[in-house]
């Protein structure tokens, strides 16, 4: 796996963990900043399905990549995303535990059951809540119309060490062989990551049409056989994410 492939992965992965928002039930402009994203992680479990493109750009080691996408979320257990970069393209359907994983050039579809490896895979949309408890700070920008709609403008930082701590102590209280595997890949991610994010909030229906999220996290390749040892990369990654179809009617099944 190269590392474009693990910046989609993690790209993927925190795209569902911020996409949570999008079922913010609060006013903007009545709320300090702060409050209007704590009340959208409140109101999350309202929205039962979304629809959303992703447009951005991932650089590592000098050189730059496009990506693009879309996908479908269906609360509290399903999704599909089919996302390009590199002009390879891989898609992903999610049912309950069970995934399924369609890689770049495959004709045939890889299931992932639990307690198989499945490290390449992004992180539950669940989960993706947790993030929103681990705002650092969040600061009110002025308003902006995001396809034709106008809506209050927010930047967060994230607490990183706050939600890997948060996650930490989900994954001990489960003790599940597969998760702790999977948590130990998410922490050396993320452990030293910065990630930032835009959020664009619906003045009168208090949804989020548009997110941007930029981060920057490291992988170091494995040691070769021979040679001297990998190199840290940093990997650098941006995307918009634009959001519609809000509890519009959705099925999501598994592709065979």
């Amino acid at each position: 796996m190269n590392k474009y492939t693990h910046a989609v992965t993690l790209l993927i992965g925190v795209s569902f963990l911020l996409s949570s928002v999008a079922g913010c039930g609060g006013q903007p402009g009545r709320l300090s900043p702060k409050a209007a994203v704590a009340e959208a992680y409140a109101a999350t479990t309202a929205i039962r399905s979304m629809h959303y493109t992703i447009t951005g750009a991932i650089s590592a080691s000098g050189e730059v990549q496009e990506i693009d996408g879309e996908g479908d979320i269906l609360l509290p257990d399903r999704e599909r995303v089919k996302m390009g970069v590199a002009g390879e393209t891989v898609e992903i359907v999610r049912i309950g535990d069970k995934q399924y994983l369609k890689s770049p050039g495959a004709v045939e579809w890889q299931v992932y059951e639990p307690g198989s490896e499945s490290q390449s895979l992004p992180a539950e949309p669940m989960d993706a809540l947790g993030y929103l408890q681990s705002v650092a700070a969040v600061t009110q920008l002025s308003d902006e119309t995001v396809a034709g709609v106008m809506c209050g403008h927010y930047q967060s930082v994230i607490d990183v060490a706050q939600h890997l701590a948060t996650m930490e102590a989900a994954v001990t209280e489960r003790a599940d062989a597969e998760m702790q595997q999977g948590w130990q890949m998410v922490r050396e991610r993320l452990e030293d990551a910065s990630v930032t994010v835009e959020v664009w909030i619906g003045k009168e229906d208090h949804l989020v049409y548009q997110e941007k999220l930029d981060m920057k996290t490291y992988f170091t390749p494995p040691t070769p056989a021979h040679g001297p040892p990998a190199e840290r990369i940093t990997i650098t990654s941006t995307a918009t994410i634009r959001f519609s179809k809000f509890n519009q009617p959705l099925e999501i099944e598994p592709p065979f």
